[in-house]
């Protein structure tokens, strides 16, 4: 068995600059599909990552190999965002969310987790999971060609169609193969092995041609990145803050998860406020660039359990490397010019994950849905979720509108702690 390499540990050249790209590799999905399907610049994104994994890096003393990405679990409310109040009102909304981890960290250093658990149990948060990942499979749908009047296949011809059925199909096999089938590196990297499967298919099948590929490649090699900043909207804050409760169970559980492999007590040393606080300001910078929301990613996880190797340089080596990709414009026109039906295909994959994430949270919790509260609880925040139950009002010159997501998270919340009985996780039976 290999030598665990711990965090301070340090590499030969050419293996720390591997591990460097081999944790980059399997995040593509959160620096490439993440940002494309909400409507952002990837370039901006990556910059993002990069430089708020740097902050986080700086933040938690040196000490937590984590790698800061977009969280899918955000896809779904700012692409909602985006289309009601475009990207400007988006970055306030991802302003706010990361303002949220930076008051769940103060008050995480000032009263513990306990109260987190109190408020957002299991029951809640696997609900609220379960919603965000079905709320938008309409949209992937529409983007593989699978329904012929919703999105853009909408307007296509049946020939075209029929060849975004067959791209979107190729890359969700891929996909699929790659989760469930494929060992070693290639278990942690399938979202880049579909994306590169769909792209082929789509220069074979012409949805995509590669004179365009070539023009869209031709121009400077090096450019900014299309950085933008927040738009005051509150409407755009009360839609994502609601996100905040929901994704920090997912921070914890990778911080726990990475001191399980590190062989460290992270939560204590430097603390899970720390690790929240860099997370809350890493998403404040990229409000002000542009780019979406980030938190822990669990691939970058399994790359360190895979490798055995936890060293802080990698990431650190891994954040720069994002950075400087990020301002090659080629790499950009290759990114964004991913077609449609390959997007669909990989979306389809992505939001069912997060769904089931949300029914994995019932098993490992032990959810009893005997229980007539439990029951309550899920049932009135997937309806909500998935009806589309929405609150808005005129008061003055403000519109406030609250999106289904937000109403099934706050109903959930509401409910948990109204409702008699054991409000905390239940105990394995």
């Amino acid at each position: 068995m290999d030598e665990l390499i711990g965090t301070e540990g340090r590499l030969p050249f050419k293996r720390w600059v591997s591990l460097s790209f081999q944790h980059l590799f399997s995040m593509l999905g959160g620096l490439v599909v993440a940002p494309l399907i909400i409507g952002i610049n990837p370039s901006a994104t990556m910059f993002c990552s990069g430089a708020g994994t740097l902050f986080y890096l700086f933040i938690t003393k040196k000490k937590m190999p984590i790698f800061l990405c977009t969280s899918f679990a955000y896809t779904a409310p700012l692409l909602i965002v985006r289309e009601k109040y475009g990207v400007e009102g988006m970055m306030f909304g991802v302003l706010t969310a990361g303002l949220m981890y930076v008051l769940l960290s103060l008050l995480v250093r000032l009263c513990g987790t306990g109260w987190i658990r109190r408020l957002m149990p299991p029951v809640v948060t696997a609900s609220v999971m379960i919603v965000i990942g079905l709320s938008s499979a309409l949209t992937a749908v529409g983007w593989a060609g699978y329904n012929a009047s919703s999105g853009a296949a909408a307007a296509l011809e049946p020939s075209m169609r029929l060849k975004w059925i067959a791209v979107s199909t190729i890359t969700l096999l891929v996909g699929i193969l790659g989760t469930t089938c494929f060992r070693g590196i290639f278990s942690v990297i399938p979202v880049m092995l579909a994306l590169i499967a769909g792209y082929v298919a789509s220069l074979v099948l012409g949805v995509v041609s590669p004179s365009a590929i070539a023009e869209a490649i031709s121009g400077p090699v090096l450019a900014l990145p299309k950085f933008c900043l927040p738009r005051a909207n509150m409407e755009a804050a009360f839609m994502t803050a609601p996100l905040a409760l929901v994704t920090v169970g997912e921070h914890i559980a990778d911080v726990t998860a990475a001191g399980n492999v590190c062989r460290r007590d992270f939560i204590h040393d430097p603390g899970l406020h720390r690790s929240l606080f860099g997370d809350g300001v890493a998403s404040v910078i990229a409000a002000f660039f542009g780019g979406a929301p980030v938190t822990t990613y669990s691939e970058n996880i399994g790359i360190m359990a895979l490798t055995k190797v936890c060293s802080v340089s990698v990431v650190f080596l891994a954040a720069c490397i994002a950075i400087v990709i990020s301002f090659f414009a080629p790499v950009n026109a290759v990114i964004t010019g991913i077609p449609t039906p390959v997007l669909g295909g990989i979306s389809i994959l992505l939001f069912g994950i997060i769904a089931i994430t949300g029914i994995r949270i019932y098993m490992d919790a032990h959810i009893d849905f005997s229980s007539n509260r439990n029951a309550v609880i899920a049932l009135c925040v997937i309806v909500l979720g998935l009806g589309g139950a929405s609150i808005s009002f005129h008061t003055g010159g403000l519109y406030f509108e609250m999106p289904s997501i937000a109403v099934a998270t706050f109903t959930g919340i509401f409910l948990n702690l109204l409702l008699p009985g054991d409000r905390n996780q239940p105990k394995p039976v």
